[in-house]
């Protein structure tokens, strides 16, 4: 409706990766808050400057890969991600 915020719901199945790894990123952030607040800022800045959701994805895509690398996930799961949100480029 006019004169709300816009909001993007994700929703994960239990068990699966993706909930995995969302878990696996909120624990970085949790612990380190140099992360959370990096994290943040680009998120803010993002918001402010891309047209659409999938070009938000794909803008945060290098950052989350490294905090999910920093928390031990595996190199095939990162490349299926960077894969998986790169594909949603123009």
């Amino acid at each position: 409706p006019p004169g709300t915020e816009k909001h993007n719901l994700y929703i994960c199945p239990a068990g699966g990766e993706g909930l995995r790894n969302h878990l696996a990123l909120r624990k970085h952030l949790r612990a380190h808050p140099e992360a959370a607040e990096a994290y943040g800022a680009l998120k803010r800045r993002l918001a402010a400057e891309v047209p659409d959701i999938d070009a938000y994805v794909v803008a945060k895509t290098d950052l989350i890969v490294s905090f999910l690398r920093a928390e031990g996930i595996d190199e095939e799961t990162l490349a299926s991600i960077e894969l998986a949100n790169k594909a949603l480029m123009p």
